[in-house]
């Protein structure tokens, strides 16, 4: 193995891709016996040559021994001719002796299909670029395998292409239409920005975009304030002294130091309700000196 561990996925997916490859081989090796056509023969004979040697270039990579380079198939130029036969009905062969051409073409079609599938499923979990390559490139190989085969299934007469009306395929495909040039797609500096007053600024000029302070910030009153008294003089600068509702949550030091002061009367306000009942004004028992004497 390489000096680099691969990921678990990576491994797994790697076993079954190397397991169907074999499997792939000893398909061929079994159907090829059964093929009596000398094209049929011919293909079959060098898929089965090209997926000896990608075997053996993925055994290499996986190893670390080199020579691993993934290789494209080239699908063969020459095509059969084709030939017009009425369609057979199709059933399972009684015994091996009955499979023909057609039985060996479907089922490498199958599998070559089947084997796409499973490369790409197994590249899509690889983290290692050169094994991700080797199986994308393998999953299109089976494909173009897979392509060859039915080619041949098609002139021969063992593959039926069937066909929608025209009226069909122009109302599944037709709605689809060219995105025209002036509708590109939305891009960063074609999305909406925020105001520049909404970010302060350095002492540069630059806005501080980490810092986005609100646009409409309202300023912050007071939970308290003192009315001013009339003929408009400025506000008393020492405000009431605020007692503890209870006095029994305040301390004897503390009640020892609110004893003697008072607090200043402060203006009748106009129009001023009185407190509705169940309110703290109401209910808040009243301040009483707890002066310590002999009794106490």
């Amino acid at each position: 193995m390489q000096t680099s561990p691969y990921g678990a996925h990576e491994v797994m997916e790697l076993h079954e891709a190397m397991s169907g490859s074999i499997d792939g081989i000893h398909t061929l090796q079994l159907y090829i016996s059964h093929a009596t056509d000398p094209e049929l023969r011919h293909m079959l004979s060098h898929q089965l040559h090209f997926m000896t040697d990608e075997y053996n270039r993925m055994v290499h990579l996986i190893n670390g021994r080199g020579a691993g380079a993934a290789v494209p198939y080239r699908v063969m130029t020459s095509v059969p001719q084709a030939v017009l036969t009425a369609h057979q009905p199709v059933m399972a062969a009684s015994g091996a002796r009955g499979i023909d051409d057609r039985d060996v073409s479907s089922a490498i079609l199958g599998l070559h299909k089947a084997s796409a599938k499973q490369r790409m499923a197994a590249a899509l979990e690889c983290a290692d670029p050169e094994i991700r390559n080797a199986l994308v490139q393998g999953a299109a190989n089976c494909a173009n395998q897979a392509y060859e085969v039915w080619r041949y299934m098609y002139h021969r007469g063992y593959y039926t292409l069937a066909s929608l009306p025209e009226s069909a395929n122009a109302q599944l495909l037709a709605p689809f239409q060219p995105i025209p040039a002036e509708q590109e797609p939305m891009t960063t500096s074609m999305m909406p920005q925020a105001s520049p007053a909404a970010y302060p600024e350095t002492s540069d000029g630059v806005p501080q975009t980490g810092q986005m302070q609100p646009q409409h910030q309202q300023p912050v009153q007071p939970a308290y304030q003192q009315p001013a008294p009339a003929g408009g003089t400025a506000p008393n600068p020492h405000p009431p002294i605020v007692t503890n509702a209870s006095a029994m949550f305040s301390s004897p030091a503390y009640r020892e130091q609110t004893d003697g002061a008072t607090a200043e009367p402060q203006p009748a306000m106009e129009n001023e309700s009185p407190p509705a009942f169940g309110s703290v004004a109401e209910q808040a028992p009243p301040v009483r000196s707890r002066k310590k004497n002999g009794n106490g």
